[in-house]
Formats: C-alpha cells, sequence, structure tokens
C-alpha cells in the first residue's frame, strides 16, 4: 500500500493510501525529475485529459440525472397535503422539511441551493450536450459599464488611505518621489478638472415629468446612432423570430446598467435575454432580495421556496414595436413577453410565485406588470434607513453591518459593534435618514393550472385595483 504523502526535496509523488487513479487503477509512482522537458509536458497533457474526464463524468452524473431529480422531489415535496404523505412513504419523520430530507440523504442544504440558485446545472448541461450556455458569450462591456467601473476607481477607498499613510510619513519620502508624487496629483487633478466640465456641459437630470425614466431613456436613445437598426426593427416587428434563453451576468449588466434607474445589477441570480435573431433587445434579472420573512408572507413558509424577485429588467427603443388597438398606441409588448417566458422556465427550477416592484422615484408605477396580468397587492410597509455620506452618495444602513470588521490581507484589523461604526460614520460626516418612499408591490404566479389555483388561494397579501398614472409620485 502507498502511504499519502508528497514529498518535495525528492520530487516523488505518492498517491493517496488505497486511492484510484482516475482511469480506475492506482498510478505508478513516477520520478519525475528524470524526465526530459517533452516527456514531463506530454506527462502534464495527459494528466489533464485524464482529470477532465473524470471531472465531465461526475458533471453529467450530476447535470443529468441528480439535480433533475432533486427539482422534481424538490416540487413533490413542497406539494404534499398536510397529512405528509410524502415523508411517510420515504420513512422521514412527519413533519421533516426539505432540508431535512437533503441531509438525510447525504446531501448539504446549501451545496443543493447553490447548485440551483447560481445556474450551475444549466451552465454545465450547456457545456455538455452542446447548447448554448451563458459563460460561453464574450461581451464587450457598454460604455455605461466602464463609467460605472470607473466611478469605483476614482472613489476607491484604498487610494485615499494610500495617500494619506504617504502624507504622515512625508518626511522620510525620498525627494524624488516626494516631487513625482506632488507633480501626478498636480496633473491628476488637472485632469479631473477638465474632465469634469465636459461631462457637466450639456448634463440634464432625469426629469419629473410623468414619463418612467426607462421610456425616457429609450426616447434619448431612439435619437442616436445605432448599427443594423433597419433589421433590428424588422426582426423585431414580429415575435417569430424572438427567442428568450438564459444569458450571462455580463450580457445583462451591459443594458441593465445603461437602461436602468439604480444603474447596477442588485442581487441578480438569474438573467435571462429577449434575442430577435443575434440581437439582444431585452433582458429581465431575478434574485432573492427579500428576506425570508417577506418569502414566507406571500403564501406561507410552505412555499417560501418558490419566491423570487424580479430584481432588474428593460427593454432597448428598437425592441418595443407599438400595437394599435380600438383607437389606442399600445407598447411594452416585448417586455411582457420577456418577463413570461423568463418566468415560465424558472418554474422548471421549482419557482413559481415572482414578486415585482415598481419604485415612483423612477416613475413606475407597474403598467408592465400589469400587462401580463400580476396582482397589484398594495405598497411596500415601513420605512428604510439610509445614510449619505459627504460625496453625496447614498446606501442603505444595513451596510454599516459590513463595515464592522476589516479582514483586508487575511488578518483581523478591526472589530466594532454596529452602534461604534455608526457613530463613527456620523463623525466622518455622514448623514442617517428614513426613507419613506413606498414602492408598488405585485405577485405573478406561474405553472399548471393546479399550481397556481393553489397558490392563488394561499396569497396572504391584499389585491388591490392597480394604481393609475397619476398615482405614481
Amino acid at each position: 500500500m502507498l502511504p499519502s504523502m508528497v514529498t518535495k526535496d525528492s520530487g516523488l509523488i505518492l498517491t493517496k493510501t488505497g486511492a484510484r487513479g482516475l482511469s480506475g487503477c492506482i498510478p505508478e509512482v513516477k520520478e519525475y525529475r528524470a524526465f526530459s522537458d517533452k516527456a514531463l509536458d506530454s506527462e502534464i497533457i495527459d494528466s489533464v485529459n485524464e482529470a477532465h474526464a473524470h471531472y465531465n463524468g461526475l458533471r453529467r452524473e450530476l447535470v443529468l440525472r441528480l439535480l433533475p431529480a432533486l427539482g422534481e422531489m424538490r416540487r413533490r415535496h413542497a406539494a404534499q397535503g398536510v397529512r405528509n404523505d410524502l415523508n411517510a412513504k420515504l420513512g422521514l419523520p412527519r413533519k421533516a422539511g426539505w432540508e431535512d430530507y437533503l441531509r438525510s440523504r447525504g446531501l448539504k442544504p446549501d451545496t443543493v441551493r447553490n447548485w440551483f440558485e447560481k445556474s450551475a446545472a444549466p451552465k454545465a448541461l450547456g457545456l455538455l450536450v452542446g447548447h448554448y450556455s451563458p459563460g460561453d458569450a464574450v461581451v464587450q462591456p457598454d460604455v455605461n459599464v466602464v463609467a460605472t467601473e470607473l466611478i469605483r476607481d476614482i472613489e476607491l477607498a484604498s487610494r485615499m488611505e494610500k495617500l494619506n499613510v504617504v502624507i504622515q510619513s512625508r518626511k522620510r519620502l525620498n525627494p524624488t518621489v516626494r516631487k513625482n508624487l506632488i507633480r501626478a496629483l498636480k496633473n491628476s487633478a488637472r485632469d479631473a478638472t477638465k474632465l469634469e466640465e465636459q461631462l457637466s456641459r450639456d448634463f440634464k437630470d432625469f426629469p419629473l415629468n410623468g414619463k418612467c425614466h426607462q421610456r425616457l431613456i429609450r426616447e434619448q436613445m431612439a435619437l442616436q446612432p445605432e448599427a443594423d437598426i433597419a433589421e433590428k426593427r424588422r426582426l423585431a416587428a414580429d415575435f417569430k423570430n424572438a427567442v428568450v434563453r438564459e444569458i450571462s451576468y455580463e450580457e445583462a449588466r451591459n443594458l441593465i446598467v445603461a437602461n436602468e434607474y439604480l444603474a447596477s445589477m442588485g442581487t441578480t441570480e438569474f438573467a435571462f435575454g429577449l434575442f430577435f435573431g443575434g440581437y439582444l433587445g431585452g433582458v429581465v434579472c431575478f434574485g432573492s432580495n427579500a428576506g425570508s420573512n417577506v418569502r414566507a408572507s406571500v403564501c406561507g413558509s410552505e412555499h417560501a421556496a418558490k419566491v423570487l424577485t424580479l430584481t432588474r429588467g428593460c427593454c432597448v427603443h428598437w425592441a418595443d414595436h407599438p400595437v394599435f388597438s380600438k383607437g389606442t398606441v399600445h407598447t411594452g409588448a416585448a417586455a411582457s413577453y420577456l418577463i413570461t417566458q423568463a418566468c415560465k422556465q424558472l418554474t422548471q427550477r421549482g419557482y413559481n410565485i415572482f414578486i415585482g416592484i415598481a419604485d415612483p422615484k423612477a416613475g413606475e408605477q407597474g403598467t408592465i406588470f400589469q400587462s401580463v396580468g400580476w396582482l397589484h397587492c398594495g405598497q411596500t410597509t415601513g420605512s428604510v434607513e439610509k445614510f449619505r455620506r459627504p460625496d453625496g452618495k447614498i446606501y442603505d444602513a444595513r451596510n454599516v453591518h459590513l463595515m464592522t470588521r476589516d479582514r483586508r490581507g487575511g488578518m483581523l484589523r478591526y472589530k466594532r459593534s454596529r452602534a461604534q461604526q455608526k457613530q463613527l460614520l456620523k463623525e466622518q460626516g455622514c448623514e442617517f435618514f428614513m426613507d419613506n418612499v413606498r414602492k408598488f408591490r405585485y405577485v405573478g404566479f406561474y405553472g399548471d393550472r393546479r399550481t397556481k389555483r393553489l397558490l392563488r388561494r394561499a396569497l396572504r397579501w391584499p389585491v388591490l385595483p392597480y394604481p393609475k398614472r397619476q398615482q405614481a409620485i
């Protein structure tokens, strides 16, 4: 039997006791220092190929057998009746939940959740069966994404920290280094002033004229030059040319940052794109930014695992062709189609309840949710504490907790309570306030008729008439 060890000095690699190689037999022990360059390279290539074959076998088992079976079992477990028939059949305690079932079968609930929520299975499946995988696309960042990353670079806290350290120890600086640093700061300030003047020259803030933010963006972009615009409009004129499929985070970010009022991806876990031919005309993103209590409050804790939030979404100007009906022009058909198809695809992963939020600050009232038949369930309740930094940026006060620890470099630099961190932020000029803006809340159900009927009966939120445009102030 071979000992389980690796000896550095001799370069001798020994396998674990009783371990089998990737091909099913115990690999021989080799003295790699005696190998020629080409022989060693060939050994590495052969080992990589063996490893890939082994990994692909495991991945195929996971994707083609385990995950589909788990998805169906999760659906059955969520649908079992008051008598808990399924638990009795499987030999589990009467009140055993989904996570209890996973543990009883040797699976960690967090691991299984990650498989489903992070789309690891669909991505791997795409690689295995030769279909498109969201990770396959090479995406050129949109100018809005570039600008967003530039903002982070400009506001990088570590830059100021380094400058403060240098200034405090400036008397120890080499005169040449100090002179170069002064010159660099002067040049940076001069360039920043010029760029800021150019950006401010023709800037106009979001107008409060009754139109939602995304409509204004579409109108603005319709005036800009667009490549292949005639072909795009021709394809978008008929939904027979439309395909909705899952896309990568990077693909979604290009459209979301360019069109969304918040200009961020939020807590996106799944992203779907609306394609006309090879052109991306719209994006919708889903995540679980609503807490566990919120998910359970929709249709009860027994249906909480089926809840998903539509976190972001947009369509470009050429994707949405106007529809004329009864003397009225209707728009939004592309967005309606995208949301409906994306939600239907997510039902295959066990999600049947979808929450949609419309923000009055962006001029939204939820017209798109109304167009797909979602239920208006009133407005969000309560106030949200936020804080404004001296530079004008606003953050949710829940972020204060994230600042109470600093473990950069693998060591704990400081540890504070939330109250101490909040007081420190106040001393640094941050202003805490309550955001009382209430947002419109919608719920949509997807699945077969029985599932939708069951969930509609279980809905705990009040159902109210749709709000009108004049109410969205």
